[in-house]
């Protein structure tokens, strides 16, 4: 689409706020996984403990994949309420997960290494 067409930020912006989608949902699923985890730890099989934190390694770096996706898409809607909620979001996940998810691994690598 060239710059110069009328529609062009218009169409530039629902693009960008549409290509949040995904990674705002896989940020979700992180949210349950973070949980799930945390559920799982304490009567972990000393078989799957390291099936435990190979999730949680995975769920971290889901949640840092997923993030730079959507301020990579929001990063030149500077002012636009509906961007600014997104990235509100996902501060929000990070902050509340991934010390959660740190406290896992860091639990797994305790049943890990005694």
């Amino acid at each position: 689409m060239p710059r110069d067409d009328p529609d062009y930020a218009a169409t530039m912006r629902r693009f960008s706020l549409e290509a949040c989608a995904a990674p705002v949902e896989m940020l979700r699923l992180c949210a349950g996984t973070t949980e799930l985890l945390e559920r799982l730890l304490p009567d972990v099989s000393p078989l799957l403990v390291s099936d435990l934190g190979c999730a949680a390694a995975a769920c971290r770096a889901a949640i840092d994949c997923a993030s730079m996706n959507v301020w990579v898409n929001t990063r030149t809607l500077r002012g636009d309420a509906q961007a600014q909620e997104l990235e509100r979001r996902v501060r929000e996940i990070r902050e509340d997960c991934l010390p959660r998810i740190e406290a896992v691994s860091t639990a797994v690598r305790g049943k890990l290494v005694n």
